[in-house]
């Protein structure tokens, strides 16, 4: 804990940290949406409350106890009891010095991720279908089209990850692709093929400079309106109930930025924001009102 990078850490765990070292909103009190959260080197503190501390202090203060803090750091940090950190933690997810900050591209696993999802060989995609049928998304009943427009895939072991992802962090996990204007897979979600608990549903890469919005490559041409949804699930929830052709997206899981939509909007008419009837979905939703401002 004393060694990691915390931003890192943190990002690992959800939270976005912009490059003065921030997070907004407050990933510790619901609704403020102020800079009051920091981050430098192995610690963080909380200016509104005067709260601060290292990884586990951080784990404790989301609710869980010291024990269980200890194991999720540890889990976090991929360390056992008594080992030393096998590799700084920055390069369990991606790799922040690649050349001229470009976006990497994550095509090939992506690819080899939606050909294992599709032909549900391997457990680990037999165990991603089924929790997809969980979620009404039969891929023997009509859903594959839909996996395919949206290119969803499970990274099984049969898929070469890129060398600046850590296999452990993401192996057996849903993969849910985003791409740029170029068509290029610059970023990607992955979530668990099972209801676990929030700190483990999600996984995605840290240092990404650049998101492109989750189905935006699908967006029909000359629409003039688009819906807005929290999540990748979401997004495909719509594309099942109304249609392949809906111009929906989903932005980083939820937190929707004015830059994923500055060359959208003069050709819009309409935005319909469709998040869910909690904080976060409430969270979010000022959000996305705020960039479209």
């Amino acid at each position: 804990v004393k060694d990691c990078d915390l931003a890192d850490a943190l990002q690992q765990l959800g939270h976005t940290v912009r490059a003065d070292r921030k997070i907004v909103p407050n990933p510790l009190r619901d609704n403020d949406d102020t800079p009051s959260f920091s981050v430098k080197d192995n610690r963080w503190h909380d200016f509104g409350t005067g709260e601060g501390g290292d990884l586990i202090d951080f784990l404790q203060a989301t609710g869980l106890d010291v024990q269980a803090a200890r194991l999720e750091a540890a889990r976090i940090l991929n360390v056992g009891p008594g080992e030393a950190p096998r590799r700084t933690l920055g390069t369990a997810s991606l790799k922040r010095n690649t050349a001229k900050n470009e976006p990497v591209d994550y095509a090939p696993m992506v690819d080899a991720a939606h050909d294992a999802l599709l032909l549900g060989m391997s457990q680990a995609a037999q165990q991603a279908r089924a929790y997809l049928k969980t979620r009404g998304f039969d891929l023997d009943n009509g859903a594959a089209e839909l996996m395919q427009r949206a290119k969803v895939g499970v990274i099984d072991e049969t898929v070469q990850l890129p060398e600046t992802l850590k296999a452990g962090t993401y192996r057996n996990r849903i993969v849910f692709p985003y791409l740029d204007e170029d068509g290029r897979a610059v970023f990607f979600n992955s979530r668990a093929a099972a209801d676990v608990e929030a700190s483990e549903k999600f996984r995605k890469p840290a240092g990404t400079s650049q998101v492109a919005a989750f189905l935006r490559h699908g967006m029909p041409a000359g629409a003039r309106y688009v819906i807005l949804v929290e999540a990748e699930v979401d997004a495909l929830s719509v594309l099942a109930a109304v249609g392949l052709d809906a111009p929906v997206l989903a932005a980083g899981g939820g937190k929707v930025e004015a830059r994923h939509l500055e060359d959208l909007l003069p050709k819009l008419d309409h935005v319909l924001l469709l998040y869910d009837a909690d904080q976060a979905g409430e969270r979010f939703a000022t959000a996305a009102q705020e960039a479209l401002k």
